[in-house]
């Protein structure tokens, strides 16, 4: 007998996966960072892996000084207190399935002094010496997000005066193509490695990879100040504790069902 080559789900739009599984609706979903140690907690068995940047992006319509001051005072540190489970600093541009090496190159570091003078002296530049009015930040909030956006506006008023207003999108593939135009004054959201493959990921930023070190390409994507990884996110999949031989490869995030037994 042949075997499926795909098997498809629904769900009830009204419960979350996790509800499903505390229902014994589902014996096997994908959850929420951020409810991974709920699910621990209920005697579910987790599988998690690091496939997801969130990124800063702004756009030129800001001068360069102004964006490596905004992006310095955006630093992890301003905001690591809602970091929850699953969420963490980020290693480079790229999430640990593509790799797990610490890349600094071209990532700006958090300077409180310098990010306020060179803030101060752009400024000047601009016809009413001052931020324009009116900005927005548009931003995806997955649940968690919310409250580390609000801590990076926050920052940059309290420090640069900087008022920015902020907006949440229906979903992260809204504002995936900023990448690419930086059409938008200010966008955080996410972006999901779908596969280990490098070439597939850096499409995503309009870029054809040809075997150049990750270190380079990044050094080259954030030298102009338009784009700057904020933190990265697990995917992670949370299953009966009833099942067994639960197979999941971390590259692609498939599910491999042929060998899984439920115990009666």
């Amino acid at each position: 007998m042949a075997k499926n080559a795909a098997v498809f789900f629904t769900m009830n739009d009204k419960q979350t996966p996790l509800l499903a599984l505390k229902e014994g609706d589902a014996d096997i979903a994908f959850i929420e960072s951020s409810e991974i140690i709920d699910a621990n907690q209920n005697g579910f068995k987790t599988d998690s892996y690091n496939n997801i940047v969130w990124y800063l992006t702004i756009s030129d319509g800001f001068s360069k000084d102004i964006r490596k001051s905004l992006i310095s005072l955006a630093n992890p540190k301003v905001f690591t207190e809602n970091l929850t489970a699953g969420y963490y600093v980020p290693k480079s541009i790229y999430p640990d399935i593509i790799s797990q090496k610490n890349i600094k190159s071209g990532i700006t570091p958090y300077n409180l002094e310098n990010s306020k003078n060179l803030f101060t002296n752009a400024i000047q530049n601009l016809k009413d010496k001052k931020f324009p009015t009116n900005v927005v930040l548009y931003y995806y909030d997955d649940g968690t997000t919310k409250n580390i956006v609000t801590d990076i506006v926050g920052h940059w008023q309290n420090q640069l005066s900087a008022f920015v207003n902020i907006e949440s999108v229906s979903s992260p593939e809204v504002l995936l193509p900023q990448l690419k135009t930086k059409t938008y004054a200010l966008c955080i959201f996410p972006v999901r490695a779908n596969s280990q493959r490098v070439s597939e990921f850096l499409e995503n930023f309009g870029i054809n990879y040809s075997n150049e070190a990750l270190s380079d390409i990044q050094k080259k994507l954030l030298k102009s100040k338009n784009i700057t990884p904020l933190f990265t996110q697990d995917t992670v999949i949370a299953y009966s504790e009833e099942l067994n031989n639960v197979t999941v490869n971390h590259g692609d995030g498939c599910i491999d069902f042929a060998y899984i037994v439920k115990d009666n």
